[in-house]
């Protein structure tokens, strides 16, 4: 047997022994909603990786969710993410319609919440403020304003 051949056969069984270190896996960010009002419609989720259209625009997020609204808290799970920066937008669409209603004033008349729990009296919650750090199996708590 030479010696090339010996080196690629020990190589292979190394590798295939020893996992490779530094390779990251993809993991779940669980988001706890501690305070829905009722169990009327659904609450919709939109997690995003930019600041493009967040927090409104679902159709930017990079990846969405929805389950039945039920009075209390709830939880849902949003496996495989890779690490990265991301902000969540979490809303109660109460009336079924998919969207946000507000009144004419423009403030939202339906449940309404951010990661890092931002509330801005005058406008959206920027990007920049819900930004949180996802590395690691990530839990989060998203309290809704209404």
């Amino acid at each position: 047997m030479n010696i090339l051949k010996l080196f690629n056969i020990s190589t292979f069984i190394m590798v295939s022994l020893f996992p490779i270190s530094g390779f990251s896996q993809a993991k779940s960010i669980k988001i706890n909603i501690p305070n829905i009002k009722s169990d009327k419609g659904e609450i919709l989720i939109a997690l995003f990786n930019k600041a493009d259209g967040f927090p409104e625009n679902a159709d930017n997020a990079f990846q969405t969710a929805k389950l039945k609204a039920k009075k209390g808290l709830q939880s849902i799970s949003m496996p495989n993410i890779a690490d990265g920066r991301y902000a969540l937008a979490i809303f109660h669409d109460e009336n079924g319609d998919g969207k946000m209603n507000k009144n004419m004033l423009g403030i939202p008349k339906e449940g309404y919440g951010v990661s890092n729990n931002v509330k801005n009296l005058m406008s959206a919650p920027a990007f920049s403020e819900a930004v949180f750090t996802h590395n690691r199996e990530t839990e989060l708590s998203i309290r809704l304003n209404y």
